[in-house]
């Protein structure tokens, strides 16, 4: 976040996997693909399932974020 210039930083979400994406992909046995469905699913339905992944659980506060922010913009129409 530090990049980020101040005027935009409320708009910038910045999520991933603690080291490679290859890494979650190989634990979950499934694509890339498969696993940002899962991603925007468990958003959807506020499950936290795949977020309690060892290489995702760092990224809490910023989905905390994202949800109060996003959420009824992109789920709610």
């Amino acid at each position: 976040m530090a990049a980020v210039p101040d005027a935009i930083k409320d708009r910038v979400f910045i999520i991933g996997t603690l080291s490679e994406p290859e890494v979650l992909k190989k634990s979950l046995n499934t694509s890339l693909e498969k696993i940002g469905e899962m991603v925007a699913e468990e958003c959807f339905d506020s499950d936290q399932g795949i977020w309690e992944h060892e290489q995702l659980l760092h990224n809490a506060s910023e989905v905390a974020r994202l949800k109060a922010v996003l959420f009824s913009v992109v789920f709610d129409g």
